[in-house]
């Protein structure tokens, strides 16, 4: 995956997780989460980026960078 939103999107799908859902356990709205996995949207504030990262189980730095 080339991009953050992509990687956002596989990260929540791969933890069986809806938008709204992922919103609920990082306590944010779920608009907030469909405009990170929205391409030109809105990016998350590195601590959202470590929350999701912690809620779906996968490495942050991948998360971040795509390494």
């Amino acid at each position: 995956m080339r991009d953050l939103t992509c990687r956002i999107r596989q990260a929540r799908r791969g933890a069986t997780l809806s938008q709204a859902e992922l919103a609920d356990l990082l306590g944010i709205n779920r608009s907030a989460v469909a405009q990170w996995e929205r391409p030109g949207g809105s990016q998350p504030t590195s601590g959202n980026l470590s929350k999701v990262a912690v809620a779906t189980s996968v490495q942050y730095e991948w998360l971040a960078t795509g390494r």
